[in-house]
């Protein structure tokens, strides 16, 4: 049992650089089940190696138990190092489950000195991001690239490129918080560029999210959807839930911005269920925000108001906001259907509501105009976007990967200039090959050279 809890911690970097998270748990989980006897220095170790994955999944209710048992252990043991890495993990759990930041901020602080007095680079790195990891749930633009662009300093003379992926998407998320676009995509493709160097599954799902929300704030539909649909195949995969959720409400929104008010509906069902499940309070915040919108869009008006109700204690993600031009043209629609004095009963109805409670409450109410999404001012569905001269049923996604097919790109290069898997570029041409009635890449080709499609 010794030899084999000594071995699983020696994979730590082998789970996390591949982003085997879940199969790194479940090992780390079941042999510290069975290794109470284990001599402590071990099965301390073991304890770091499996805080370091909840770490990354924002697990708090388990990394509480975890950083408890490692810190009582490391103070037995007199082991700064460990002790310093526990005080990290306990400020990660005031940040993630509690939400008091002002005590996590002190303790983050306080094992970011001692790694500086300790001289130990890896824990000061780590504080560094955990610290910037705060500041972003904040909201603090200028604290978070403060101490991101340190711990990358540092991360970049350490060498080690997976905390430096990690650290390139917090600047991302910071960069893209503060309106620059340009500088947030930079980052990301070096983080991607990283995440696909090692295989982490993990990583590069959670950068196709943020390419996503990107191209949502851009504008640009097709392209949002298409990052957004392949960041939560890949996040499931590897039992991301924080991302699966964070993906699926993203892509409600675009559902509703289209005007397709049951696949959105769909999709905040899933998505609310996730954040629900793990308790991601912001999440849940913007994902009653939305279905409020998708359910005053199907007539519901006076469960859009108890949703929005519910919601406005809850502190909002930034991440997964509805576009506010919809909120507000549903809100007044909402006004207008109920009248002022029933909206606002409804409204404070919701406010003494839990969020499940508000999402059950669907039932007491039944659509008092079905047609209400045609029958409202600027709520035209947003058709996806298509090629002008797209022929065969071809979508927009298609016929990008058509014609960069038909300039002679592998697979692997279509995936590497789309920022997509080489599994999606072959379903892809599977769809393609039945759309146009061919079997081979070189007729493909052809058809694309005698439509045009270059």
């Amino acid at each position: 049992m010794e030899l084999a809890l000594r071995l699983a911690s020696a994979l730590r970097w082998f789970w996390a650089g591949r982003g085997y998270l879940r199969e790194g748990r479940d090992v780390l989980e079941e042999l510290l089940s069975h290794s109470q006897a284990i001599a402590p220095p071990f099965r301390l170790k073991a304890l770091s190696v499996l805080a370091s994955i909840l770490w990354v999944q924002s697990d708090a209710p388990r990394l509480a138990q975890i950083a408890e048992e490692a810190l009582a252990l490391a103070l037995e043991q007199g082991d700064q190092l460990y002790m310093n890495r526990a005080m990290i993990m306990r400020g990660t759990v005031m940040m993630l489950d509690s939400r008091d930041y002002a005590a996590a901020q002190v303790c983050l602080e306080e094992a970011l000195t001692k790694a500086r007095t300790l001289g130990d680079r890896h824990n000061l790195v780590i504080g560094l991001l955990s610290l910037g990891r705060l500041a972003l749930y904040q909201q603090d633009v200028p604290r978070v690239i403060v101490w991101l662009e340190e711990a990358l300093i540092e991360c970049r003379a350490l060498g080690e490129k997976l905390v430096m992926s990690m650290i390139l998407v917090g600047l991302a998320q910071a960069e893209l918080s503060g309106g620059h676009a340009a500088r947030a995509r930079t980052l990301m493709k070096e983080a991607l560029t990283i995440y696909q160097a090692l295989g982490n599954t993990w990583g590069i799902a959670l950068v196709l999210n943020l390419l996503g929300q990107l191209s949502f704030r851009n504008g640009e539909i097709s392209q949002a959807e298409a990052f957004l649909t392949e960041s939560a195949r890949l996040a499931s995969e590897v039992g991301d839930r924080r991302n699966v959720a964070r993906s699926r409400l993203l892509l409600a929104g675009l559902s509703s911005l289209r005007g397709e008010f049951g696949a959105a509906r769909k999709w905040y069902d899933e998505g609310l269920a996730t954040a629900l499940e793990v308790g991601y309070t912001s999440f849940i915040a913007s994902g009653l925000k939305g279905l409020g919108c998708v359910a005053a869009a199907q007539g519901l008006s006076g469960w859009a108001a108890e949703l929005w109700g519910a919601a406005e204690p809850l502190r909002e993600s930034s991440s997964v906001s509805i576009p506010e031009a919809l909120y507000k043209r549903m809100l007044t629609v909402v006004r207008s259907q109920l009248g002022e004095s029933a909206f606002e009963e409804a409204l404070a109805r919701g406010r003494t509501m839990t969020p499940a409670q508000a999402l059950a409450s669907h039932q007491a109410f039944a659509p008092q105009d079905p047609q209400l999404a045609q029958a409202v001012p600027g709520l035209a569905p947003i058709a996806p976007a298509r090629h002008p001269s797209a022929p065969a049923g071809l979508t927009t996604r298609e016929m990008e990967v058509l014609s960069l097919v038909a300039k002679g790109l592998t697979d692997a290069q279509v995936a590497e200039q789309l920022v997509i898997s080489t599994r999606t570029v072959n379903t892809h041409l599977t769809s393609i090959y039945g759309k146009i009635g061919v079997s081979s890449r070189s007729a493909a080709t052809r058809y694309a050279v005698e439509h045009q499609i270059l």
